[in-house]
C-alpha cells in the first residue's frame, strides 16, 4: 500500500548522559538520512509503477497521483489533484464510491475487482481497483490508496474468444445441417442465414 514517508526518528531519543552531544545529534542525522533515503526510494517505485496510484482524502478528493495514473485516465496530476475522485467515473458507476469510502472508513480493505472509468477524453476504460486506507501515526484513517490497472487487453481478448466461440459453435451447426438435411432449399437458406449473421452482410449477397 501507498504510503507517505516522514523523515521523523521512530527509534526513540537518545540519553544525552551516556553519550556526547556530539554523537547523539550525528546519529540522529544518520537516521534522518536513512530514512530521507527511503521516502525516495519509495516515491520513485509510485512514479515508475505501469498501475495508477492515487490518494485520496475522506471526502474523495484526489491528493496524489502518479504517472501510472497519467497513461491509463490521461490526466496530468496537476489536473486532477485537488478534484474529485468521481470524475473518473461514468454516470452508472458513481454509485460505487460511497460503497467504497463506507469501507475505507472502518478500516477494512477493498479488494480488486473489476470496473469501468472514464479517460480524460471521455472514452471508457476496462480497470481493476484496490482500496486501502491509510492511517496517520496515531492510526486514524485520513484517506484511502487506490491502485488501478489497465485490464482492458485482457477485456478485449476475452471478447474476441467469446465470439470466436460463438461462430464456431455456428459453423458446427452448419456442418450438421449439411449432413443431415436432404432438403437443398432449406440447406441453402439455413447457411445463408447463418453467413449473414457472422458477417453482417445484406441477404442475397452471396448469391
Amino acid at each position: 500500500m501507498y504510503l507517505p514517508l516522514t523523515s521523523e526518528n521512530h527509534s526513540g531519543v537518545a540519553n544525552p548522559v551516556s553519550r556526547a552531544a556530539g554523537e547523539v545529534f550525528a546519529g540522529e542525522a544518520d537516521t534522518s538520512a536513512q530514512n530521507g533515503s527511503a521516502a525516495e526510494y519509495l516515491a520513485a517505485i509510485v512514479e515508475s509503477s505501469q498501475d495508477g496510484i492515487i490518494s485520496k482524502d475522506l471526502n474523495s478528493i484526489v491528493t496524489s497521483w502518479n504517472y501510472g495514473a497519467t497513461r491509463i485516465f490521461g490526466y496530468d496530476a496537476a489536473e486532477i489533484v485537488g478534484q474529485p475522485i468521481t470524475i473518473l467515473m461514468p454516470p452508472e458507476q458513481i454509485s460505487e464510491e460511497p460503497i467504497i469510502m463506507d469501507h475505507i472508513q472502518r478500516g477494512e480493505r477493498v479488494e480488486p475487482y473489476e470496473t469501468v472509468r472514464r479517460r480524460k477524453d471521455g472514452t471508457l476504460v476496462d480497470v481493476s481497483i484496490s482500496v486501502s486506507p491509510i492511517r496517520n501515526r496515531d492510526g486514524d484513517i485520513i484517506g484511502a490508496s487506490t491502485i488501478a490497472r489497465d485490464i482492458s487487453r485482457r477485456k478485449r481478448a476475452e471478447r474476441l474468444l467469446q465470439q470466436q466461440s460463438k461462430r464456431l459453435e455456428q459453423l458446427n451447426g452448419v456442418a450438421k445441417i449439411i449432413a443431415q438435411d436432404l432438403d437443398l432449399d432449406h440447406t441453402v437458406q439455413t447457411v445463408t442465414d447463418i453467413a449473414t449473421e457472422l458477417t453482417g452482410a445484406k441477404f442475397g449477397a452471396f448469391f
